[in-house]
C-alpha cells in the first residue's frame, strides 16, 4: 500500500493483498512469541485470488515515477524490496535519484544515539569514562542489559536475539547475503548498478 501526497495537498491511498507464488509460512500469518513477532495475520487464503506482483507492476511504475519517497526504515527495506520485485517482474525501476525521507534515520539523527546516551536511558547514570575501553566496555554491559530490562518482547535467548538482530536471507550464497540465489542462478543483491544482476549474464 501507498500514500501520495502532491504538492497542491491532494491525497491519494492504495492498498491491495498480493498473491506471493509460495505458501505463506505459518510463523509469518500467526507470529512466533519467541522471535519477538506478532504476525500479519495474512493467511494464504486471504490472498488466493489476488493479483501478483507482476500484475501489478505496470500500474505501480506509473505511480512510482517522477516522485520521492517516505516511511520507516524505507531506504533499508522497502525501496530495496520494490526493486528486487519489480527486476524479477522483468521492469526496470530505480529510486536512485529520488530524495529520501526515512522516520527511523530521522529518529537516529533527532535523537542522540552514543553510548554515553544509551548509559544514561538505560543505566541511569552519566558515562564518566567515555573512550577509555574497560569504561566502554562495562557501559555497553549495563546497556544491554538494561535494554533487555525494558524491552520485556524481545527473546531472552542469544540465538533468538542474534537471529532478530541480524536475518540471514535464506538463499544467500555469501555470509553477508550480497550475492543470492534466484530463480536457479546466483544474483547481486546490493548495489544500485548490480543489484538484482544475475552473475552468469554479467
Amino acid at each position: 500500500g501507498f500514500v501520495q501526497l502532491k504538492p497542491d495537498g491532494a491525497v491519494r491511498e492504495w492498498q491491495s493483498f498480493v498473491q506471493p507464488g509460495i505458501t505463506i509460512p505459518r510463523d509469518a500469518t500467526e507470529g512466533n512469541p519467541q522471535a519477538g513477532f506478532d504476525g500479519h495475520g495474512i493467511s494464504d487464503e486471504m490472498v488466493a485470488h489476488a493479483p501478483t506482483f507482476a500484475d501489478l507492476a505496470p500500474h505501480l511504475l506509473r505511480g512510482f515515477h517522477d516522485c520521492d519517497y517516505g516511511g520507516y526504515n524505507v531506504k533499508g527495506y522497502d525501496l530495496p524490496l520494490l526493486q528486487a520485485e519489480f527486476t524479477r517482474a522483468g521492469h526496470a525501476w530505480s529510486y536512485a535519484d529520488a530524495r529520501i525521507l526515512d522516520g527511523l534515520r530521522l529518529w537516529q539523527l533527532g535523537q542522540r544515539r552514543t553510548l554515553g546516551d544509551a548509559v544514561r536511558a538505560f543505566a541511569g547514570r552519566a558515562h564518566e569514562g567515555a573512550h577509555r575501553a574497560l569504561d566502554d566496555v562495562k557501559g555497553s554491559i549495563e546497556v544491554v542489559v538494561g535494554q533487555l530490562q525494558t524491552f520485556v518482547h524481545l527473546p531472552r535467548s542469544l540465538p533468538q536475539l542474534h537471529a532478530l538482530q541480524w536475518p540471514v536471507d535464506a538463499n544467500a550464497i555469501d555470509p553477508e547475503g550480497k550475492i543470492v540465489w534466484r530463480d536457479g542462478g546466483a544474483v547481486m543483491n546490493f548495489g544500485k548498478n548490480w543489484k538484482g544482476q544475475r552473475l552468469d549474464l554479467m
